[in-house]
C-alpha cells in the first residue's frame, strides 16, 4: 500500500482552470508516495552493475571488439553528430537541475532530489571505477582522452539517468520524452565515441536509475499520482462534474483512488490510471507478482485496458443480476489519465464491525451473495473484509478489477477459500467454518480445503488474517473436522534416527577425504590463495549463484498450473539449502519441493508426481550438458570399465517392485479406489506440464539457465584466485559434479562436493592450489552461505503457511 503524503502549502482542491505550464506537469501541491516497487528496482540495478562490472572484467574480448568495430571508422561529420549529442543531453539534465533551482519556486524539493541523485550516482561510479580500474571516472571524455579500455561505468551517462529519472515524474509529458530521447542518444553516442564499452553504458544506465530509485525510497516521488486539478479535468472529459476530489489516505499500488462529489450531490468512488504512471503500474504489478498471487493478466496492461476491463465486468455483473457498485462512467481525459467511477457505497464494509454486531443472519447472507456469484458463473479473485460492503440491500462485493467471467472450477474455488478466511478474520474460525458448511455445504468447502493456503489469498487479506491473529492451519483443521475429512498431514522431525548415525558416519568420512587432500597440498597454501583473492570476483561469484534460484521459480511456474509468487519462491530456495544440510542427495529437495507444492494449494496427488520432476529435469540437464561440453573438449566417455550386472539388477528389482505394486492395487478393490483416482489426477498434472508447449518451455529453461548460472559462478570463483576457465570447462566440470553429489548420501556433499571440484577444475588445468582455493570459494557461495539466509527463511515460510 501507498502512503500519500499531503502537501504542506498551495492549493489542494484544484479546479479546470488551473494554469497550466510548459514545464510542470501539475502543481506543486501534487502529492507523494513511497513505492515498495523502487526497492525491487534498486536490487534490480544493483544485480545489473555487478553482472555488467563482470562482463568489463572477464577475459573476454567482446567490449574490445565492439569498440573496434565502431571507432576510427565513421566519417567525422557523423562523429561531430554524436558528440553533439552526448554533449547535449549532459547540458539539457544539469540545465534542469539550475532552471528548476532558481526559478522552479515551490518545487525546490524536486530540485533537492535531483541534487542528491547526481551526488549518489557520482559516489557509486567513484567507487565501482575504484574497485574494477583504480583510476578516476572521466566527467568529460569529450576533452581529456584517456589510453586504453574505457573505465566503468560512463559516469556523464549515469548522473544524467539520475537527474532525468527523479524529475521526470514532475515534468509534462514533451520535457519527459525530450529527455528519455537524449539519455537514449547518449548511450549510443557513448560506444560509437568510445567513451565506453558496451558493459560499461549499461552499468551507467544501471548506476542512474538505481541513484533516482534510491532517492525515491527515501523521499517519495509523484511517480503515477495525477494532481487534483488533472483528475477533475478528467472527470469532466468524461461526462462527470466533480465539485472536490479527495484523496483516500492508503491508495493501492498501481492506480490512484478516491472520492469524489459530483455537481448534482452524488458521490463516487473514483480509480485513475494516470497518464505518467504506465512504468509504474508495470513496475507495481510486478512487484505484486514478485509477492503475491492475485494478479494474473498481463503485466503490461495499460490503464485504460485495466479500466475496459473493470467497466466490462460491472455490466457482465449487471447483465448476469450479480449485485456490485453502479458504474456511473468510464473514460480517458485529454491528458490522457484514464478513470473509472462508481458509486460510493455508504454502508460499512465487514471489516469494520466487531465479532458480537455480525449475526449469523449477515454471515449467511455473505454466503448468498458469493453464491450469487457462482451460479453466474463469475468470479471476484480478490474477497477480503475491506470488500464484503454490508448494504441494506444486501452485502455486495466490491471493486471487481480482477473479476473473471470465464473462471476455472480452481478459480470458483479460490473465492470460496477466500469468503471462508475473510468470515473467519471477522467472526473466528469456528462461527465461520459453521455459517460456510451450513451455507454451501461439505462437498464444495472439500474443494476449498486445499486452498485455503496464504499464497491463494490477496495480499490484502493476509495482512488482514495476520492482524486479527487468525491461524490458517488452526481453519484448516476446524474445517477438515466439521466435514469429516482428514486435515494435511505435517512432516514430523525425529531427534535422533538410525539413518541420521548412518549420515553423520558418511559425513565424517566425507571430510576426512577433504582434509586428507587438503594435508598434501598444504594449509598455508589455501590461506595465502585466500589472502590474494580477488574479492570483487568473490562478490560476483555470490551474486550469480543467488541468481540460480531465479532459474529454479522459472522451473516452477512451468509445473505448477496455479499462479506462483516470486519473492516466497525465492526464499523458499534459500530454505531448500538449508534442509539440504540435513538431509542426504535430492531426497530433502524432493520432499519440500512437495511440502511447498501442496502449500500453493497443488492437489497432494499431483504434488507427489511433479515434485520429482523437477530434479528429474535438472539431473537429465545434467547429464546432457555434461556430454555435450565432453564432446566440445574432447573428453570422450568411455564404458570398458562399467559393469553392466549391478545395474541391470537394480533395474530388474526396480521393474518387480513395479508390477507388485500394480498387481496389488488391481486386485485389492479399497486399494484401488484409493490409489486410481489419485493416479488419474497426477498424471493429469504431469501431462499438461509437459504438453503445454509454454509450460514446458519455463520448466526446461529454467533448469537450463539454473546449471549456466552454477556454470559461470564456478568460472567466477577461479577467476577470483587468479586462474581462469573457459565456459565450457565450467560446464562439464559443473556437470559432473552435480551428478556426483546428487548420487552421494551425504547431506548437502559435504566434503565429496570440495573434493570432486578440486578434482574437475585440476584436470582443465588449473593449477591444484588454486583449483581447491575455487572448490572452498564456490561451495561457501553456493552451499554454506545460503543455508544462514535458509534458516531465517525457513522460520519465516513457516510462520506465513507457505511450509
Amino acid at each position: 500500500m501507498r502512503d500519500i503524503e499531503r502537501s504542506r502549502t498551495g492549493n489542494t482542491e484544484g479546479s479546470p482552470g488551473t494554469a497550466r505550464s510548459f514545464v510542470f506537469a501539475a502543481p506543486a501541491a501534487d502529492p507523494r508516495a513511497r513505492r515498495p516497487v523502487d526497492a525491487f528496482l534498486l536490487v534490480s540495478c544493483l544485480v545489473l552493475a555487478l553482472l555488467a562490472l563482470w562482463t568489463h572484467k572477464a577475459p573476454s574480448d567482446f567490449d574490445v571488439r565492439i569498440l573496434d568495430l565502431v571507432s576510427d571508422r565513421l566519417p567525422g561529420w557523423i562523429s561531430a553528430i554524436f558528440a553533439f549529442a552526448f554533449a547535449v543531453g549532459g547540458l539539457y539534465s544539469t540545465g534542469l537541475l539550475v532552471a528548476i533551482a532558481i526559478f522552479g519556486r515551490d518545487r525546490r524539493a524536486v530540485a533537492r532530489d535531483m541534487a542528491l541523485a547526481v551526488a549518489l550516482a557520482f559516489g557509486f561510479t567513484l567507487v565501482l571505477s575504484a574497485i574494477t580500474d583504480g583510476v578516476w571516472p572521466q566527467l568529460l571524455p569529450e576533452v581529456f582522452d584517456r589510453a586504453g579500455t574505457p573505465p566503468y561505468p560512463v559516469a556523464r551517462l549515469a548522473m544524467s539517468f539520475a537527474l532525468i529519472s527523479v524529475a521526470g515524474p514532475y515534468l509534462t509529458l514533451p520535457m519527459r520524452l525530450i529527455g528519455r530521447r537524449l539519455l537514449m542518444m547518449m548511450a549510443i553516442s557513448a560506444v560509437v565515441l568510445s567513451y565506453g564499452t558496451i558493459s560499461s553504458v549499461i552499468g551507467g544506465i544501471a548506476v542512474g536509475i538505481g541513484a533516482a530509485s534510491t532517492i525515491r525510497l527515501i523521499f517519495g516521488s509523484g511517480v503515477g499520482i495525477p494532481s487534483r486539478a488533472r483528475i477533475i479535468d478528467a472527470l469532466a472529459d468524461s461526462g462527470l462534474h466533480a465539485v472536490k476530489v479527495h484523496f483516500r489516505h492508503d491508495q493501492p499500488i498501481g492506480r490512484t483512488v478516491l472520492r469524489a462529489e459530483l455537481a448534482d450531490g452524488t458521490e463516487a468512488l473514483v480509480k485513475v490510471y494516470g497518464r505518467d504512471a504506465a512504468d509504474a503500474a508495470f513496475l507495481s504489478r510486478l512487484w505484486r507478482r514478485v509477492w503475491y498471487t492475485d494478479l494474473d493478466r498481463s503485466l503490461s496492461a495499460p490503464g485504460l485496458q485495466q479500466v475496459e476491463h473493470e467497466s466490462l465486468m460491472l455490466l457482465e455483473c449487471d447483465r448476469r443480476r450479480v449485485p456490485v457498485a453502479e458504474l456511473l462512467g468510464w473514460g480517458r481525459g485529454i491528458e490522457g489519465d484514464a478513470l473509472i467511477a462508481t458509486r460510493w457505497l455508504d454502508a460499512p464494509s465487514l471489516g469494520d464491525l466487531a465479532a458480537d454486531d455480525i449475526d449469523d443472519e449477515v454471515l449467511d447472507r455473505c454466503w448468498q451473495t458469493l453464491d450469487r456469484w457462482q451460479n453466474a458463473k463469475m468470479a471476484h479473485r480478490r474477497i477480503d473484509t475491506g470488500l464484503v460492503v454490508l448494504t441494506d440491500d444486501g452485502p455486495i462485493l466490491d471493486d471487481v478489477s480482477d473479476a473473471e467471467a470465464t473462471p476455472t472450477p480452481t478459480t470458483l474455488a479460490t473465492d470460496v477459500a477466500q469468503m471462508l478466511v475473510a468470515t473467519a478474520v471477522a467472526v473466528g474460525p469456528r462461527r465461520a467454518t459453521a455459517a460456510a458448511l451450513t451455507a454451501i455445504g461439505r462437498e464444495r468447502l472439500s474443494d476449498a480445503l486445499p486452498l485455503t493456503q496464504r499464497s491463494a489469498m490477496s495480499s490484502r487479506l493476509n495482512g488482514q488474517a495476520k492482524q486479527a491473529g487468525l491461524d490458517l492451519k488452526t481453519l484448516r483443521t476446524e474445517v477438515a473436522e466439521a466435514i469429516d475429512a482428514e486435515p494435511p498431514d505435517l512432516v514430523q522431525l525425529e531427534r535422533v534416527t538410525w539413518g541420521g548415525v548412518a549420515m553423520l558416519v558418511l559425513t565424517l568420512v566425507a571430510v576426512s577425504t577433504l582434509v586428507s587432500s587438503l594435508a598434501d597440498i598444504g594449509f598455508d597454501t589455501i590461506v595465502d590463495q585466500f589472502a590474494g583473492a580477488r574479492w570483487s570476483w568473490v562478490v560476483t561469484a555470490f551474486v550469480l549463484a543467488q541468481l540460480v534460484n531465479v532459474g529454479e521459480y522459472l522451473s516452477l511456474t512451468g509445473l505448477v498450473h496455479r499462479p506462483v509468487p516470486f519473492g516466497p519462491t525465492f526464499i523458499f530456495r534459500y530454505a531448500l539449502s538449508f534442509i539440504s544440510l540435513a538431509l542426504p542427495s535430492e531426497a530433502g529437495a524432493i520432499a519440500m519441493n512437495i511440502r511447498y507444492m501442496r502449500k500453493l494449494g497443488v492437489p497432494a496427488a499431483a504434488a507427489v508426481a511433479q515434485g520429482p520432476l523437477l530434479t528429474v529435469v535438472s539431473k537429465a540437464f545434467d547429464v546432457v550438458l555434461l556430454l555435450l561440453a565432453g564432446r566440445v573438449l574432447g573428453e570422450s566417455i568411455t564404458l570398458d570399465d562399467f559393469e553392466a550386472g549391478p545395474a541391470l539388477r537394480l533395474a530388474l528389482l526396480v521393474v518387480v517392485l513395479f508390477v507388485v505394486g500394480v498387481i496389488i492395487t488391481v486386485a485389492v478393490p479399497g486399494i484401488r479406489r484409493r490409489i486410481v483416482p489419485q493416479l488419474k489426477l497426477a498424471y493429469t498434472d504431469v501431462r499438461q506440464s509437459i504438453t503445454d508447449p509454454e509450460r514446458l518451455l519455463r520448466l526446461l529453461g529454467g533448469a537450463l539457465a539454473g546449471r549456466l548460472l552454477f556454470a559461470m559462478t564456478l568460472s567466477a570463483s577461479v577467476s577470483a584466485f587468479g586462474s581462469s576457465v573457459t565456459f565450457t570447462e565450467a560446464v562439464f566440470v559443473n556437470s559432473a559434479v552435480g551428478l556426483l553429489v546428487g548420487l552421494m548420501p551425504v547431506p548437502g556433499g559435504i566434503g565429496i562436493g570440495e573434493a570432486a571440484l578440486a578434482a574437475g577444475l585440476t584436470l582443465v588445468g588449473v593449477p591444484e592450489s588454486a583449483a581447491f582455493a575455487a572448490a572452498i570459494g564456490h561451495r561457501m557461495v553456493t552451499n554454506y552461505i545460503p543455508p544462514v539466509f535458509g534458516f531465517f527463511g525457513a522460520r519465516w515460510l513457516t510462520e506465513r503457511d507457505y511450509l
